[in-house]
């Protein structure tokens, strides 16, 4: 019996040995990340994601085909052998909190169609905090800085692009349902203690954290879109936290930001603004015309 179990314990180990490396035969489908994958470089189609827990890298193409895994200086090697083609101008996502690319994929798939070479980034929202999020994102950009980029945000995102926007080359950002001001939901957790249900970075977005109160605005010309609806609309039970207009997370009034070329209201929830028609359209005339 032993004897069996070993040979079974045997082909299960070489069988898996083998799924580990069907990229050596063909590229092998991911979900793209969700949480434990940050990606650390973009290039054309493909990007370079390092797992949050491993530290190993992966090579993937569009639809999130991994091409092949390793260390980084490997991948690195293989994306360099690809000559990937990098089309003008370039569009950064940012999703939010909690969030992963499959929430602005709706918005990338528009803005590709319009000519944009799109970047929709994987982050690890809910395992890290604003500091080392924001350093990773200023390393990702830092390979682009020679191109016209633009970027666009939900929520959390726009945080994040805020922090690192004074050592960007960035030629216009949307920041769509950004609490901007704080989070009130994070206000009132923070008042009781409990804000670290929202994870490193979420626990960080009460009016006063460090990190809210020394956020400096963007440093290009920006418009910020916000989530609009009567109290009685808004997502239960976080709607009770608002006495005010708000998306169902975020007070139509905490979204604004002194130097915005324009805010903009818009029919809809938080969690589905960024696939909106109407902030589809502002985005696409943002983005197209000189000035606003």
């Amino acid at each position: 019996m032993t004897k069996l179990l070993r040979l079974r314990a045997t082909r299960l180990f070489f069988l898996f040995i083998f799924t580990l490396n069907l990229q050596t035969f063909a590229a092998v489908p991911t979900l793209g990340g969700m949480q434990f994958w940050n990606d650390i470089s973009l290039a054309g189609n493909y990007k370079i994601q390092k797992n949050v827990i491993t530290g190993h890298c992966r090579l993937l193409e569009d639809d999130y085909l991994r091409l092949t895994w390793g260390s980084e200086d490997h991948c690195r090697t293989r994306l360099l052998a690809l000559k990937p083609q990098i089309k003008k101008p370039q569009v950064f996502l940012i999703h939010g909190l909690g969030r992963s690319h499959h929430s602005m994929a709706q918005l990338a798939t528009e803005l590709s169609a319009q000519g944009y070479q799109v970047y929709n980034i994987e982050y690890s929202s809910m395992l890290n905090n604003a500091d080392s999020l924001s350093k990773r994102l200023l390393t990702l950009f830092n390979e682009h800085q020679d191109r016209d980029n633009y970027v666009i945000t939900h929520s959390f995102g726009g945080i994040l692009f805020r922090k690192i926007s004074p050592q960007l080359k960035i030629q216009k950002a949307v920041l769509m349902a950004a609490p901007n001001q704080g989070s009130t939901i994070c206000d009132t957790l923070k008042k009781y203690r409990l804000n670290f249900l929202l994870g490193p970075a979420g626990s960080q977005l009460y009016s006063q954290s460090d990190l809210m109160s020394t956020l400096p605005a963007p440093a290009c010309e920006f418009i910020t879109i916000a989530g609009e609806r009567p109290s009685q609309l808004t997502n239960w039970p976080l709607g009770l936290f608002f006495n005010e207009k708000s998306d169902g997370i975020v007070c139509e009034s905490r979204t604004r930001l002194a130097g915005s070329a324009k805010h903009v209201k818009v029919d809809s929830s938080h969690t589905l603004i960024m696939n909106h028609p109407e902030s589809h359209k502002v985005v696409s005339s943002f983005l197209q015309k000189k000035h606003f």
